[in-house]
């Protein structure tokens, strides 16, 4: 999956007084076109925390007055200031609750962890003699952002792209584009970096690490491509062909076309398919990722043979801290972008319908109980499509070093509760229909 961090820059206010109506329509386009980008599914967009402080002290969010303002000099009626800005700020506030909570008062994390600080980890970070090619940015690109906040952003996702992703593409830096030239990709940077890192990604170095000349993805916003499959069915004849046959990654269990023609006539039916057919092809692409990742590292293989539990979730970034295959996975997935989840074994032992629907067929013609699992896509038991919940059930194989996929649909069955600000639920009856298409076909 391809993951971007956005820099202040653009989002950040504009001087209203200073800038030409077009050049405010193209503020409000870059709130809204980034509000439909953090709702993606088929990738993954992060803010920086440290960004929205910055803008927040320094009066760089709109406000009702400033709204007003905006309204006055634009000529696009299309970009309603109000709903446009008001759009944007509500997912800022989001973030900030999520940021925000702890064990202590909160029993669940927010879903959505926005902030790039939060899901990798990054908290700590001290850089020193960060240097970065100015040649590739415009005259005066740094009149109004902080050179030095930047070269922090630039230096953490080289950490990323060098010892995690081994690849400066897999993460980039979306800014705004006034602020580089038309022909620029990619800028270098040089730096000193140290943090406590070996928490979070065992693959980087806790001690202090020099990087130089490192490759740094830029993109705009207008960069960030279409969708690309047509319907779900195709995006996943498309990883079979990548996965299964070219990278050899996969292995398809007997269950996972089943399931996933069940999938792909409700959202025919609902005449819904925006967003579903390439969430569902990244999320696989994740999965061959890891299974590629492993092959080229030949400690993950002692890793797996002494195998033990993972330790406690609050030394660990992965959604999964007791997943028996962490030892190996080592929270790569996680650090992909996608979440992945065990079952509760509780669950499992109390309840056999739970069980059963986890046994599936591991594509050699024998069943296995398959309990790992991806969540491309995730409604509420009260949601209008909450039929549309979308999961990928894997597990590892360790003769072949291959994924094998066990399911892709629907959730497997889960005797889900009201949700607690329900004094009542109209599926209770049910358990939670989620599970089961028989209600709606």
């Amino acid at each position: 999956m391809r993951s971007y961090s956005v820099d202040a820059s653009v989002y950040a206010l504009p001087d209203i007084a200073k800038n030409s109506s077009e050049e405010i329509n193209e503020y409000l386009q870059s709130l809204l076109k980034l509000s439909q980008l953090i709702k993606r599914e088929d990738i993954r967009i992060f803010l920086f925390q440290k960004d929205i402080t910055f803008l927040i002290d320094h009066k760089m969010l709109p406000d009702a007055d400033k709204i007003n303002r905006l309204r006055s000099k634009i000529t696009n009626k299309n970009y309603d200031p109000q709903r446009v800005v008001s759009g944007f700020l509500r997912t800022i506030r989001e973030a900030l609750q999520s940021w925000n909570y702890t064990a202590e008062n909160h029993p669940k994390r927010a879903t959505r962890e926005l902030f790039f600080e939060n899901w990798f980890h990054f908290r700590k970070i001290e850089t020193k003699n960060t240097e970065i090619e100015l040649k590739d940015f415009c005259e005066n690109a740094f009149s109004e952002i902080s050179l030095e906040i930047l070269c922090k952003k630039m230096s953490v996702i080289a950490l990323l792209n060098k010892f995690v992703y081994k690849d400066h593409e897999k993460h980039r830096l979306i800014i705004n584009k006034n602020l580089i030239k038309n022909d620029i990709s990619a800028v270098h940077l040089s730096s000193i970096v140290k943090g406590d890192f070996n928490h979070s990604i065992p693959d980087i170095p806790s001690k202090e690490i020099k990087l130089v000349h490192e490759k740094i993805g830029i993109s705009g916003l207008g960069d960030i491509g279409q969708q690309e499959f047509s319907d779900i069915l195709s995006a996943y004849e498309t990883a079979k062909k990548d996965f299964v046959q070219n990278a050899k990654t996969f292995i398809i269990g007997e269950d996972v076309e089943e399931g996933l023609r069940e999938y792909s006539r409700i959202l025919k039916s609902k005449k819904i398919n925006e967003g579903y057919a390439d969430t569902l092809y990244s999320h696989l692409e994740a999965l061959n990722d890891f299974v590629i990742r492993f092959r080229q590292k030949e400690q993950a293989h002692k890793d797996f043979n002494q195998y033990k539990l993972a330790g406690s979730p609050d030394f660990r970034p992965c959604s999964s801290p007791y997943c028996e295959y962490f030892d190996v996975c080592k929270s790569f997935i996680y650090l992909l972008g996608v979440r992945c989840s065990d079952e509760n074994q509780n669950q499992l032992d109390d309840n056999r319908k739970v069980y059963d629907e986890r046994i599936r067929g591991n594509g050699r013609g024998k069943k296995e109980l398959f309990r790992i699992h991806l969540k491309p896509h995730t409604e509420p038991c009260f949601s209008s499509v909450f039929f549309l919940t979308l999961r990928i059930y894997f597990k590892w194989d360790r003769e072949e070093e291959k994924i094998i996929i066990g399911w892709l649909g629907r959730h497997l069955y889960l005797p889900i509760k009201c949700p607690p600000h329900m004094t009542s639920c109209w599926r209770w009856d049910k358990g939670c229909p989620a599970n089961s298409y028989s209600s709606i076909l």
